[in-house]
This record gives C-alpha cells, sequence and structure tokens, in this order.
C-alpha cells in the first residue's frame, strides 16, 4: 500500500523540478544597462554625424518584458539620429529608424499575427522635403515581416495615432497628405498568413 503513496511523492518532485527549470529559461536574458550597450555600439561602425551625437535609452520596460528587445538611439538636440534595436544581451543591433527625418516615431506591442510571439509594429517619418511614413513590422528575434501594401500612394501619407482594436484584431491609425487636407484611416491586419495594409 505505500508504493504507490511513494511514487506519487516522487512525480511531484520531478513535476516541481520541471517547472522551476522552466521559469529559469524564461528569465535567462539579463537587461543589459546603457553603458553595456555603448560597448556593443562602439565596436560597430557609425557615419560621421553620429560622432557628435549622445547614445540615449529610449525606457520601454513593457517591450523588454514581451520582447527581450530594448530601444537606443542616436540624439543630436531635438529629435533623434538612428533608433536601433539591441536584441537581447547585444545578441544583434538592428537599425530600425535611419537619421533622415526624426520627426515622428510611434509602435504599439501586440500579436496580431496570432502565433503566440508579441510583434513590434510602428511607423516612422522619412526624407526630407517631401517626408513620408514607413512602416515596420518586426519580431522578437528583431527580423522584419513583410507587409503587403494594398494602395499605391500610401507611402506618401504621414501616419499617426495607432490604436488596436482587440474586437478586430486590427491596428487603425490616422492618415494626412500633402495633397488631401482631410485625414484619412488607415488600418492594419493579419489574413492568410500575410501583413496588409490599406485605406479603411
Amino acid at each position: 500500500m505505500k508504493k504507490p503513496i511513494l511514487i506519487t511523492i516522487v512525480f511531484l518532485v520531478v513535476l516541481c523540478s520541471c517547472v522551476n527549470d522552466n521559469e529559469i529559461e524564461k528569465t535567462d536574458n539579463v537587461r543589459p544597462s546603457l553603458e553595456e550597450m555603448q560597448v556593443a555600439f562602439d565596436l560597430i561602425s557609425i557615419d560621421e554625424k553620429q560622432e557628435n551625437a549622445e547614445l540615449v535609452l529610449i525606457q520601454d520596460d513593457k517591450l523588454w518584458e514581451e520582447m527581450n528587445i530594448q530601444l537606443v538611439g542616436y540624439k543630436a538636440g531635438w529629435g533623434y539620429l538612428d533608433i536601433y534595436a539591441v536584441i537581447k544581451e547585444c545578441e544583434e543591433i538592428v537599425l530600425i529608424k535611419p537619421g533622415w527625418g526624426s520627426y515622428t516615431f510611434e509602435y504599439i506591442l501586440t500579436d496580431l499575427n496570432k502565433d503566440g510571439d508579441v510583434e513590434m509594429i510602428g511607423f516612422f517619418d522619412w526624407g526630407s522635403g517631401i517626408v513620408r511614413s514607413i512602416l515596420f513590422v518586426m519580431n522578437n528575434s528583431g527580423e522584419f515581416e513583410e507587409v503587403v501594401l494594398q494602395d499605391e500612394e500610401n507611402d506618401f501619407f504621414s501616419y499617426y495615432d495607432l490604436e488596436y482594436d482587440s474586437r478586430k484584431n486590427t491596428i487603425f491609425a490616422d492618415a494626412a497628405s500633402y495633397s488631401d487636407t482631410e485625414v484619412s484611416k488607415m488600418k492594419l491586419y493579419y489574413e492568410d498568413g500575410m501583413y496588409c495594409f490599406e485605406h479603411e
């Protein structure tokens, strides 16, 4: 009669051990400090405009907690030059926004494709003269997902005020045009294995 009890105890010990191991794996990535990231950036080539700029942390605890990504940017004066994503413990440094057009940089975190992993989805303005918004979708490996643009002219819009509608699983954004004073709506959704972006 004692053998089943002994087997149950052994099973529970093994189960608890597995749970503890899983918890260790989840917290394995140690968040690097700005000083540690500065060392990593010193090892990569930077252009002349960054030499007089300061590398600063764009603080977002949720981005680190959900994706193990930190944002840093070279800041000069009122705006950021380049903005980078530092993946995990400086395993990879990915350029998100190039220097020209540091007017808008906006993003939200959501699992739009419902694969169980959060993506970073956002816009930034780029260019001089005719400034246009660039859309990006980045996964937690620092890779950019392809977005299918449904409207040819949407590269020439400026997007802002991102909002996620959980009922429709769709991201909406206001869109302004140089040729039209009326603000229109854009939507980003995931369908048939693709991220699709179009006028509402």
